[in-house]
């Protein structure tokens, strides 16, 4: 029983401290300890730190090291992905070509579309199969012009964008290129387009209900005299970009970078990803590395400083490496107790529909390691023989579970969510509220309603 408790405890006040702005390396290694302790394991400390924690690779039996864990293995697997994904976003920023892109927009379509422009063009390259992680460097130089022109509060930009990035396009909208969408089909021989009519439906269900709320909450919010605050650490570099007498890159040339990286990144999972020759992060890191390179030769003129521009792009992509990297240190820790243990029993015994019993589980196992995909990928490995066992439509249950990772992930620890706030220029306080209503309360609602539809077309 100490163990249970101990091991909620070190998570709450994980989340406590995260949302209090301690920084998360600290506080992830004290919950760490926590854990560790409750669960009796203190003389093991030090491997239980070096070889689930950090992920140290362990010698096998056979010959060889097995594969890095936890923090390390958020590293090896992210390392490309990031660091071209931030150079995307700097260099777009940097050259003026995202203001460019943004003016257009703004021109055609008006400031006050901010946060339907947001959520559609984070959705567009989520659909693309480009990461949170990496959308974030890619989307707010695009749209901080707009909710500075339309004086929106900043928390509705953050909010956009989780609503773009980690809810409908994750794992709601069938055929999409995700992980969260591939990974079920490893497990249960399904393809990324299963159940397409429930996914589409609860999909648009997720859409408009983060879009009214956000919108009905911004119109308040200026009725109350708020407004967007520039936080010129951030914003600087993008707000500024052609203040200084330069034109700005051309439209068609600047939209064709994001276009590009979209289309080729389509192409590059049907390809060289599908057919085994590297991961899908690396197939994106590739794209993405063409279009920084794109971006610094066509745009060069635009760009102040060249070889600033590049070492800024590549420093922004590495601290959420680490940062990220130790949620999923902890919950590699966790996911190895005991305690962990007794909750997936009592998931996988529940006397519930076995589709809500999925809701319930994933959500469970992506709380505690802060991750979406993670969480997923355990619950597949470690149940789905389990609940296909019991019956289960595959394609239902793919749908579902996909649905269900997007909930719990996105509480306050949730390493997208704390690298999302310091890309824009934001904190846990200032937006926290109006993500948790639109990545953890709209899209649990929408796992609820799917796995309701499932249980009423299978009977089970």
């Amino acid at each position: 029983m100490i163990g249970i408790i101990g091991t909620f405890f070190a998570l709450a006040l994980l989340i406590y401290l995260v949302y209090k702005g301690w920084g998360i390396i600290p506080v992830a290694f004290i919950a760490t300890f926590i854990v560790i302790v409750v669960n009796g394991n203190i003389a093991d400390t030090f491997d239980i730190l070096r070889y689930q924690f950090l992920g140290a690779p362990v010698v096998l039996e056979a010959g060889g090291y097995g594969a890095p864990s936890g923090l390390l293995g958020f590293i090896s697997t992210n390392f490309f992905l990031l660091l071209s994904g931030a150079m995307f976003g700097t260099v777009m920023g940097e050259s003026g070509a995202a203001k460019s892109i943004a003016s257009f927009i703004s021109k055609k379509l008006g400031a006050g579309n901010a946060i339907l422009i947001t959520i559609i063009v984070t959705a567009i390259l989520s659909a693309g199969g480009i990461s949170a992680f990496v959308c974030m460097f890619a989307v707010f130089p695009l749209v901080v012009h707009l909710f500075r022109e339309a004086d929106i509060p900043r928390r509705y930009l953050v909010g956009a964008f989780n609503a773009g990035a980690s809810t409908f396009t994750l794992g709601a909208l069938p055929g999409m290129p995700t992980i969260h969408n591939l990974t079920p089909t490893e497990f249960l021989g399904t393809t990324a387009a299963a159940a397409p009519v429930m996914g589409v439906c609860v999909g648009a269900m997720i859409f408009i209900a983060c879009f009214a709320y956000l919108k009905l909450s911004s119109n308040k919010a200026k009725k109350r005299g708020e407004g967007f605050v520039i936080n010129h650490k951030t914003d600087d570099v993008h707000l500024n970009s052609g203040t200084d007498g330069s034109e700005l890159p051309p439209f068609g040339l600047s939209i064709l970078a994001p276009v590009l990286a979209v289309v080729f990144c389509f192409v590059v999972n049907a390809t060289i990803v599908a057919d085994g020759l590297c991961t899908a992060n690396d197939g994106v890191s590739l794209v993405l590395a063409a279009a920084s390179l794109y971006c610094i030769i066509v745009f060069r003129k635009y760009i102040p400083n060249i070889k600033k521009a590049i070492a800024d792009g590549l420093f922004a992509g590495a601290g959420p490496l680490i940062i990220t990297g130790s949620i999923v240190g902890f919950g590699s820790v966790v996911t190895n107790t005991y305690t962990y243990q007794y909750f997936m029993d009592v998931a996988l015994n529940m006397s519930a529909s076995p589709y809500f019993s999925t809701v319930i589980s994933v959500n469970i196992l992506c709380g505690i390691t802060g991750s979406a995909a993670g969480g997923l990928r355990i619950f597949m490995d470690s149940c789905a023989q389990h609940f296909l066992n019991l019956g289960l439509s595959p394609e239902l249950f793919h749908r579902v579970a996909c649905l269900s990772c997007a909930g719990l992930d996105s509480l306050p620890h949730n390493g997208a969510i704390v690298t999302a706030y310091q890309v824009m220029g934001s904190n846990h306080k200032e937006s926290y509220v109006t993500t948790f209503i639109c990545t953890v309360v709209i899209t649990i609602a929408a796992a609820i309603v799917g796995a309701l539809i499932a249980t009423v077309i299978t009977g089970i």
